[in-house]
């Protein structure tokens, strides 16, 4: 199909080509012209009118993609152009054969307006249609020729900047009626939106077209990428031989015939045996230039086009466009053995129709590439998990069980990075791999290559048993690419005729004819793979510029590493050096002092000043020691807080009078400028306290003799603020951002005149943080004195001063209120427990514990001596390590779960670890543990998990204890379901120690499995691995309120209905409604949670039952 015509396999007479070749190749070389138009201009001449162009070069295999065919200079027999001068509607160019149908000759029309060749009122029913925005829209008009005869349909657009109007004959057959073809057309596209496969959506289409407008074949012809094209569907009158499934080559439709389609989506050749009808004059008079008729409905048709219609015995053709996506899919070919005219509503109706097509095929074309991006979208979520988790990223993309070949639908994948490969599927060799990888720079660089025949493009291959390929480039230079190889798929092509152009000599000069034969041609292509689809090199690109950006990534990160590496071992070894300073020097003077009282040549009168030396360092190395842990518990998140109200003036004033020798021994003067009505707040009295001390050492510390300290306490809007400001050496402003970073210190040098680690502000920091506060520094300088300012959140309501002393005092003391630890419980006596434990210091604490409690404690230092020791004291209860060599944990408890229960198969099993993240917890409760505590334990909670165990395993109440004796003749036990909270799940969420291990016994005496959590983080990453019946939650938490936490709860699926009870605070009465207004369905206050809160979440848990069941 060679140029502008129909579009698939058919064609015209080639008796007359040589008649008809005059006026088609009078414009052919124009670019001749418009040459000689520019010369004469530049030497200043006015140019001279052509009145012929000269004479055209052949279409040779030479220029054939570049024949002018949008330009022909002529137009077929059927109808008439009159090409315009707006507004005034004179005609500037007319074909040759006016006379012939309008009754005028075209040299009297040119120069002359519209009204001489038609009537005055088709006329101005032209001028009037002028004036709107679009002219499509109005064709066809009906015009009527001045000398009262023929009435047109009249098709108007523009072109060169003239008005073209193109006149046809007009068809006055009722079967044409505007009525009945819309009628047609809106049942045919009906049946088009009713058809989901593209096949179908062809067949259906071909068969329309041809009820529609009566050709003898209508064919739907599919473009391949490489622009050959098939008959995919073929609607026929019977006789004909069919066409369907043959292929024609590119060739048949040159590239410029395709850019024609998508600009003119409908071509009709109603008699191939036409004699071409020249446009005069044969240039545009406006722009000197032919005129452009690729919007033109009477365009000429190439010779080429002609014979090869003609040699396929077709006579009338007709041609509509499909395009997708602004490309040309396909076309609608309609073919008829004799001449054959279409009225233009018919064509118009036909046109439409292939627009509904177009939208159809579209629509599906991208429901399918949705389809295949959302199965790619899903294989490279994969594949970028997978290399998220591991350490060599790319490399780790191929591998036995890797998706990598399913991303494209390949066979085999493989990736080369740094000289290693990796491979998934059947690979070529690796001498082969790494010969084409060598290769592969020479065809990419940063675009992903693809060839589905790799002999073709790489002949000198060794022995590659693969056909198509496609690489990701990652890195040309450094070898680094992801590749996807499919197999050789053998097949056959149907050819229409030879697909290769027929080349004769004419005149000794190669000249291009079409095929003579269009009979079944057969083709057999090896050596192919199934083609690429644009798709497939789209994600081997997505993948590509992931990897590149995680590349950029790491690098970024590896230097971010380094920089804080290299800055954190510098701080790290300025820290040890100093701590080795601070350590060393109390011990240079204890041991010195030592050494003396020990020869006793020390005088008496000495001997006390040697004792308050030795106690004063070693407190002072105490208190090193002691910043050491803060630090450790800071960062291993374990600082917890005893959080009661606290009235601040009380703290400040006990801080002052600490530090007020210390002060005054250089002359020191502390200013205290107190509100006594500040406000109270909530926090934990010693490390407030701690928080000043530290703020008024500092400042004593820097601060010369007669210097000035000022203390403040306010209250600010809502928060109580306390600012030491002090008179001392202030801060130099680069240091400023790093004044609360652990182990840094303003002056770091060994000559530094102040001692200490540089730990004291980081713990402040991180102190007023946990108490829901801020701290900030000023300094203007070194030498002008710095302010710290501490802001810590008011409380509600002020404690009683009776409190407040009480807890003062308690904390000055450092005296305890908490329970004996060691004192035997009745109803842990005769309890059998096996700990497991390969460290011998936590072995023997817990040992300690235990047995201070009146458990019986057989311990065990390896899983494998636990094994050993089962069948002989068969536990009530299995207490063990996770992280033990060898044999851990986990894999113990595997043992013990295949015994039968009469060997100990069933014995209730905690986890005692010092793995404490989210993900170590639910592992333990997925591998079979009954209970999980985090290490360093604390004995309290350790105390109430193993008495819950005990009341379920004993099932007694009331203290009622069984004796222990031999498993199998033990008597039956009360049930366990005769506790009130038999079985159930309880979340305990509470920050305070002491009331959170009160309430976690009495709930474990209920019989209830209790968690703990001691804030909302640790909740919300205990949900992650357990599902409790029941959440109890203080209502004031470390990191932040019990109300919040329960919103966040409400949003997880599965905790949406979850009973949770409130614990109140006695001196807040507001308490009560707050938690009611916040979602929970109940409340308790603390001080009542031992007698209350069991009756409570019975009636609670009772009541989300009947819910749930209802």
């Amino acid at each position: 199909m060679a140029t502008n015509a129909s579009g698939a396999p058919d064609s015209l007479s080639p008796a007359s080509r040589a008649r008809r070749g005059v006026g088609r190749y009078r414009a052919a070389n124009v670019p001749e012209a418009r040459r000689l138009v520019r010369a004469l201009r530049r030497r200043g001449s006015e140019p001279r009118r052509l009145s012929s162009p000269p004479r055209p070069e052949p279409v040779t295999l030479a220029n054939c993609d570049h024949e002018p065919i949008h330009i022909p200079g002529s137009i077929q027999s059927h109808g008439v152009l009159l090409a315009m001068e707006e507004p005034a509607l004179r005609i500037r160019m007319a074909s040759i054969n006016t006379e012939e149908r309008l009754g005028v000759a075209h040299e009297a029309l040119l120069g002359r307006t519209l009204d001489c060749a038609l009537t005055s009122e088709s006329a101005a029913l032209v001028a009037d249609v002028c004036k709107r925005s679009t002219l499509r829209d109005h064709n066809p008009l009906k015009l009527v020729a001045a000398n009262g005869g023929q009435v047109f349909d009249g098709i108007l657009h523009r072109s060169g900047g003239l008005l073209v109007v193109e006149l046809e004959p007009a068809t006055s057959s009722d079967d044409l009626s505007f009525g009945q073809f819309y009628r047609r057309v809106r049942k045919s596209v009906a049946r088009l939106r009713e058809t989901q496969r593209v096949l179908d959506l062809a067949e259906l289409a071909a068969e329309e077209v041809r009820s529609l407008t009566g050709f003898d074949r209508v064919m739907v012809y599919r473009f391949a990428p490489d622009a050959s094209g098939e008959v995919v569907a073929e609607s026929k009158r019977d006789g004909l031989e069919s066409y369907l499934g043959l292929h024609y080559p590119a060739s048949d439709i040159p590239a410029q015939a395709r850019r024609l389609y998508t600009i003119n989506w409908l071509r009709l050749i109603a008699d191939l045996g036409y004699r071409p009808v020249p446009i005069q004059p044969t240039l545009n008079p406006l722009d000197e230039a032919p005129l452009d008729l690729s919007h033109s409905v009477l365009r000429s048709v190439s010779p080429i086009h002609v014979e090869y219609l003609t040699n396929m015995g077709v006579r009338a053709s007709m041609s509509i466009s499909l395009v997708v996506d602004e490309k040309l899919w396909g076309l609608v070919a309609c073919h008829h053995y004799g001449p054959y005219f279409v009225p233009y509503e018919a064509r118009a109706a036909s046109e439409f129709l292939g627009e509904a097509l177009s939208w159809q095929i579209a629509a599906r074309e991208r429901a399918d590439t949705f389809e295949q991006r959302a199965a790619s979208q899903r294989v490279l979520a994969k594949l970028v998990e997978r290399m998220s988790a591991s350490a060599h990223p790319t490399l780790d993309l191929a591998g036995p069980d890797s998706p990598l070949p399913a991303l494209v639908s390949a066979e085999a994948s493989a990736v080369s990075c740094g000289g290693k490969l990796a491979s998934t599927g059947p690979v070529p060799s690796e001498r082969a791999l790494r010969a084409f990888i060598e290769w592969l720079p020479r065809v990419t660089t940063d675009q992903p290559f693809a060839t589905e025949s790799l002999k073709l493009d790489y002949p000198e291959a060794p022995d590659i048993q693969v056909a198509g390929v496609l690489v990701a480039p990652i890195s040309s230079e450094e070898k680094h690419f992801v590749m996807w190889f499919r197999p050789e798929v053998e097949r056959t092509i149907n050819w229409g005729g030879n697909p290769e152009k027929t080349v004769q000599l004419r005149d000794g000069v190669p000249r291009l004819s079409p095929r003579g034969s269009f009979a079944l041609w057969k083709e057999t292509v090896k050596g192919h793979s199934a083609p690429w689809l644009p798709h497939d090199l789209e994600v081997a690109q997505q993948l590509r510029q992931g990897i590149l950006g995680g590349i950029e990534q790491r690098a970024a990160e590896l230097t971010k590493l380094n920089d804080e590496l290299r800055a954190s071992n510098f701080a790290k070894d300025e820290f040890l050096a100093t701590v080795s300073h601070e350590l060393r020097t109390p011990l240079n003077a204890m041991l010195g002092w030592l050494t003396l009282l020990e020869s006793g040549e020390l005088p008496v009168t000495k001997r006390a000043q040697a004792l308050e030396t030795v106690t004063r360092n070693a407190r002072a190395q105490a208190q090193l020691v002691e910043d050491l842990l803060d630090v450790s518990r800071i960062i291993s998140g374990k600082m917890r807080l005893d959080v009661q109200p606290v009235d601040p003036l009380e703290v400040v004033e006990a801080a002052i009078a600490t530090m007020q020798p210390a002060a005054a021994a250089k002359g020191i003067r502390i200013q205290p400028i107190l509100d006594p009505n500040a406000g109270p707040v909530m926090g934990d009295p010693s490390r407030l306290q701690q928080v000043l001390w530290n703020l008024l050492t500092n400042a004593v510390k820097f601060t010369p003799r007669d210097g000035r300290i000022q203390v403040r306490l306010q209250r600010v809007e809502s928060s109580v603020e306390l600012v030491v400001a002090d008179s001392g050496s202030g801060i130099r402003a680069e240091f400023l951002p790093h004044a609360f970073d652990r182990f840094r210190q303003s002056n770091g040098a060994i000559s530094r005149s102040h001692k200490g680690l540089g730990l004291g502000l980081s713990i402040v920091k991180h102190l007023v943080e946990l108490h829901g506060g801020q701290v900030s520094v000023m300094s203007e300088g070194e030498g002008k004195g710095a302010t710290f300012t501490v802001r810590l959140p008011i409380a509600s309501l002020r404690p009683p001063a009776l409190e407040r002393k009480d807890s003062l005092s308690a904390t000055r003391s450092g005296a305890s209120a908490a329970p004996a630890m060691l004192e035997p419980r009745p109803e842990l006596l005769g309890l059998r427990m096996l700990v497991v434990d390969d460290e011998p210091d936590a072995r023997e604490l817990v040992t300690t514990l235990l047995e201070g409690n009146g458990v019986e404690v057989t311990a065990a230092g390896s899983a494998e001596e636990a094994l050993a020791l089962l069948p002989r004291i068969l536990p009530d209860i299995l207490l063990s390590d996770i992280g033990m060599p060898k044999m851990d944990g986990y894999e113990l408890l595997q043992k013990l779960r295949q015994l039968p229960a009469a060997e100990g198969g069933r014995t209730p099993a905690v986890a005692l670890t010092a793995f404490a993240r989210s993900e170590d917890r639910s592992r333990a409760f997925l591998a079979g543990f009954d209970m999980y505590l985090p290490k360093p334990v604390d004995p309290a909670e350790l105390m109430a998990l193993i008495m819950n165990l005990a009341q379920r395993i004993r099932g007694a109440s009331d203290g009622e204890r069984v004796t222990p004796t031999a498993a199998e003749q033990r008597p039956a036990r009360v049930p366990a379901a005769a506790l009130p909270l038999s079985d159930l799940r309880v979340l305990v969420v509470s920050g305070e120690g002491g009331t959170r291990a009160e309430i976690v016994r009495t709930l474990a005496n209920a019989g209830a499995l209790v968690s703990v959590a001691k804030g909302a983080d640790d909740a919300l990453r205990q949900l992650d691995a357990q599902d409790p019946d029941v959440l109890v939650c203080s209502l004031s938490l470390p990191d932040r309120s019990g109300a919040a936490l329960l919103r966040e709860l409400r949003l997880l699926n599965g905790h949406r209905t979850t009973p949770a009870v409130a614990l109140t605070r006695a001196d807040h009465p507001e308490d009560a409604k707050h938690a009611m207004l916040n979602g929970f369905q109940a409340y308790c206050p603390e001080a009542e949670a031992h007698s209350a809160l069991v009756s409570r979440i019975a009636k609670l848990s009772a009541w989300s039952y009947r819910k749930a069941s209802s």
